[in-house]
């Protein structure tokens, strides 16, 4: 899979794990761990982004894992989408 294709993924995942920090009471979203399987880019994204301390992700019960934005996510996903902004501005 292309390189852009995956950063696209990875973005998309930590913009709905934003959007899950915003609305959610636990803050947090939980995946089936078939996510493996039936969705495997989105969980090479989670654990790209776990590595990269972007996100917390971890099973934490036999049938699911959960994941939740950190600080450094979000500040990455401000600076990310600013950055958008400005070449959209040019």
């Amino acid at each position: 899979m292309p390189s852009e294709k995956r950063r696209a993924i990875r973005m998309d995942v930590l913009n709905d794990l934003h959007r899950a920090y915003k609305t959610d009471r636990l803050k947090r979203r939980t995946f089936p761990v078939s996510v493996e399987f039936d969705d495997p880019e989105t969980f090479f994204a989670l654990e790209y982004l776990a590595e990269k301390k972007l996100v917390y992700f971890k099973q934490t019960h036999p049938d699911h894992y959960v994941a939740k934005i950190t600080p450094l996510g979000k500040s990455h996903l401000e600076l990310e989408l600013g950055s958008r902004k400005e070449a959209a501005c040019r």
